[in-house]
Formats: structure tokens, C-alpha cells, sequence
């Protein structure tokens, strides 16, 4: 069994644009970094349209979104005093 590999986003982008280029297949780009073309074409359809500027400022806008969930979650609970 193989051990499963974790990509990080920049790492992503970075494959697909290799195949963006048109020097490999997408069949040659999953042989060279041993993923499935499965998993290849949930990379596609999930960043072919995002830059790595965009996924910066989306990550950002999570973050921010989770730290403001946190703090009125903290005001709707009741005071224990």
C-alpha cells in the first residue's frame, strides 16, 4: 500500500501549470508525481481558474471569517457570573 502524499496548494498550482504548458499529458503528470488521474482532475476542476495571489487573499478572508464566527459566538453565550 502506498503511503498517501499531501500537496500544498502552491504545489498544486504549480503541477497544473506544468501541464498548462503543454510539455506532458495529464497521464505523463500523474506518472511524475504519483497521483491518481482522478485526483489529478479534482486539482483541475478545483484550481484551473485560481492564481496563487487569489488563494492568498481566499485564505485571508477565511481566516478573518472564522475569527469573527468566534467572537460573536463568545457574545451569544451567556455570562456565567
Amino acid at each position: 500500500m502506498k503511503g498517501r502524499r499531501m500537496f500544498s496548494e502552491r504545489q498544486i498550482l504549480c503541477i497544473l501549470e506544468e501541464y498548462k504548458r503543454g510539455g506532458l499529458s495529464s497521464v505523463q503528470i500523474c506518472k511524475k508525481y504519483c497521483i491518481s488521474e482522478t485526483r489529478f482532475y479534482q486539482w483541475w476542476f478545483r484550481y484551473q481558474h485560481w492564481s496563487w495571489a487569489e488563494i492568498l487573499v481566499l485564505r485571508a478572508l477565511r481566516r478573518e471569517n472564522a475569527r469573527l464566527r468566534r467572537a460573536i459566538t463568545a457574545m451569544q453565550r451567556p455570562s456565567l457570573n
